[in-house]
């Protein structure tokens, strides 16, 4: 994995109760983006910053994520997330409005 000096975060780490399943639908979502996993291992996988592992009985993430596209409607037009029983929300491109 290759180290950015200056960024926020380093990685982001998911655990959760079907790592087949999510593998699937991260695969879905990081392919209409025009990525892919990078490292895939028994017991975990990654793409970049996002590290996923099972959680072994143990509690699941509960972590909102919201993947920028470089194009409007990016992979929620490909249906990507909702094929993999996900959810979407589209917006307009832009600084996030922050509610209280």
């Amino acid at each position: 994995m290759q180290f950015h000096v200056g960024r926020l975060i380093d990685h982001v780490h998911l655990r959760v109760a079907d790592l087949g399943r999510s593998k699937r639908f991260y695969r879905a979502v990081l392919q209409a983006l025009g990525r892919d996993i990078v490292v895939e291992a028994p017991g975990y996988f990654s793409a970049g910053e996002l590290f996923v592992s099972p959680s072994d009985g143990g509690p699941v993430s509960r972590l909102h994520l919201a993947f920028q596209s470089g194009r409007a409607g990016g992979c929620c037009r490909a249906g990507a997330p909702r094929a993999r029983g996900g959810s979407t929300t589209v917006r307009a491109a832009g600084p996030l409005r922050r509610r209280p």
